[in-house]
């Protein structure tokens, strides 16, 4: 993607079958910011894949075709890779879903970026505790600015000239499919405060 320099540029991807709400904010522009303090931003690339789930052979992930994806992304040196939800088979059972994530980290392990992933529809198959579950199985996911009840589940995450909003379209319990309202909120006062940032 070229860079086009001196521009802000707000670029959306909107996953509504139920998985996620993805946005970059700032993407391959320079920052206001970073303008304002004399810093150049530096390229940088990323990636986005969803339903790394079974193709109806395997209990967790596509074990085939996802390996051979990291592999692939891993020739363009990503700093990220976002997984944007269903990134397993699902099951009722949230002990088997916690193994079908460990699958899913053993499969995407080789990956040289850091992994961004975001639960999906069946993700949440569990039900309650899913959400805590998710966010002890993916340690790294920022839990310190999140929608009440969605820390390490819904985040942002800042590098270069790009704010990177991951948001969970499904909930764990009650009415999935949709963002929160809490979520709403929180995305709301993410996206004026990146503007505010100039990113």
């Amino acid at each position: 993607m070229p860079v086009l320099p001196n521009c802000w540029k707000r670029a959306t991807s909107v996953r509504t079958a139920g998985t996620l709400a993805l946005l970059a904010v700032g993407l391959a522009g320079i920052s206001q910011a970073a303008q304002g303090q004399g810093a150049e931003p530096q390229p940088f690339r990323f990636v986005v894949v969803g339903d790394t789930q079974t193709d109806g052979a395997e209990a967790s992930v596509n074990w085939d075709v996802l390996t051979q994806l990291v592999a692939d992304m891993n020739t363009h040196n990503p700093a990220f890779g976002l997984f944007v939800g269903d990134l397993v088979g699902g099951s009722s059972s949230l002990t088997t879903t916690r193994a079908q994530w460990a699958d899913f980290l053993a499969a995407t392990d080789a990956f040289v970026g850091t992994r961004l992933p975001i639960p999906g529809n069946h993700d949440v198959y569990g039900g309650v505790g899913t959400f805590d579950a998710f966010s002890e199985t993916f340690p790294w996911l920022p839990t310190n600015d999140s929608p009440v009840g969605e820390e390490g589940v819904s985040y942002f995450i800042d590098h270069e000239n790009v704010r990177f909003i991951g948001i969970t379209s499904d909930q764990e319990s009650g009415q999935s499919s949709r963002v929160s309202p809490q979520g709403l909120t929180w995305l709301d006062a993410k996206l004026a405060e990146a503007q505010q940032l100039g990113i």
